[in-house]
């Protein structure tokens, strides 16, 4: 396996084309990419087969319809023989089946015909990201796994423990937090007092700044006898 200067993993990519046009475009567009090392096209399934059998590839770009047989059905052959290379499908037919099943056999992308290039790239960058971080990390960040799989431009998650009110303790603040975000049903102080074994007056109050905060809201449920229960549930 080759390594770009620097130090990063470079990309060893195989095209699996039985259209001699788009196996050209896709090649021209993959060797534009700084992080990729060597572009090899075949125009049959069986050529494929036999290079993926020999060589190590770190990606194969796969189009659809072959003399022999369907892209799909080759996908399913290797990864029943464990070749494992990541997978991006380019074809024309965007029914919803084909795709449907084209990620569920493990595809990493799809691509229509005809893809252009700022597509074409955003897919490739996605797949070495990953490539690297498999070298570099063993657990991974949400930030990171966004990262991975195409999502960096997503919100980044907020935790509002600044301008606590008077009394109340970040250390708290973040224990109570991240117990919350556990929940799926409605829950009581008490209740949650009672796993992190914090009084139920002092949970009460974390659990009433993060429903002015906006990330909790609280019901109150009123019995036969004596005060309202306030039940809180993630908004």
């Amino acid at each position: 396996m080759k390594f770009e200067k620097g130090g990063k993993r470079g990309m060893n990519i195989l095209i699996a084309e039985s259209n001699p046009i788009d196996g050209i475009l896709n090649s021209y567009y993959a060797e534009q990419l700084s992080f990729v090392d060597t572009v090899q096209v075949v125009k049959s399934l069986e050529s494929a087969r036999e290079k993926l059998e020999k060589e190590n590839f770190d990606l194969l770009l796969l189009g659809m319809n072959f003399p022999s047989g369907h892209g799909l059905d080759f996908m399913q052959q290797i990864r029943n023989h464990a070749l494992s290379p990541d997978i991006i499908v380019i074809s024309a037919d965007s029914s919803f089946d084909t795709v449907e099943r084209a990620f569920q056999t493990g595809a990493a992308d799809y691509l229509v015909k005809p893809c252009i290039f700022q597509r074409f790239q955003f897919s490739l960058n996605t797949i070495h990201t990953r490539l690297v971080s498999r070298k570099s990390k063993n657990i991974l960040d949400q930030e990171s796994l966004d990262a991975l799989f195409g999502k960096q431009d997503l919100p980044k998650p907020v935790f509002f423990a600044e301008n606590l009110d008077k009394g109340l303790s970040s250390i708290t603040y973040s224990r109570v937090y991240k117990e919350v975000m556990k929940s799926k049903d409605a829950f009581t102080a008490g209740h949650l007092g009672d796993q992190l074994g914090i009084a139920r007056i002092t949970i009460r109050r974390y659990l009433d700044f993060m429903e002015k905060q906006g990330f909790l809201k609280v019901e109150q449920v009123y019995g036969k006898v004596g005060r309202p229960r306030h039940y809180y549930r993630l908004r």
